[in-house]
């Protein structure tokens, strides 16, 4: 399994797009992740036809143990990010790991 980072989605881009330089290309990478960010913090929701959804979720407040002394600690309220995804990208994830 690889995993790919952001400049390894930058060169990417620079790659299949034709005419675009490497500074371009970055800036267009920040641009949409930074979008994206910017629409989860306000509480919203992204959805990507045939990719998913991303989500912005709420965890409520909750008492937790410290395992080694046994003391009860209250944890905070706070937001996480879900992903869920689409249909078609399942189907093709799970077609791809079938035939592998």
């Amino acid at each position: 399994m690889k995993t790919v980072r952001k400049s390894d989605v930058i060169q990417m881009v620079t790659e299949k797009v034709d005419g675009i330089n490497k500074g371009d290309a970055e800036y267009v990478v920040n641009l949409i992740i930074n979008s994206m960010k910017s629409a989860l913090k306000g509480g919203g929701r992204i959805e990507i036809r045939g990719f998913g959804v991303f989500e912005c979720t709420k965890r409520k407040a909750k008492i937790g143990r410290i395992i080694k002394t046994g003391e009860f600690v209250k944890i905070p309220p706070k937001f996480g990010i879900s992903f869920k995804a689409g249909k078609s990208f399942t189907e093709l994830l799970n077609n791809e790991n079938i035939n592998n």
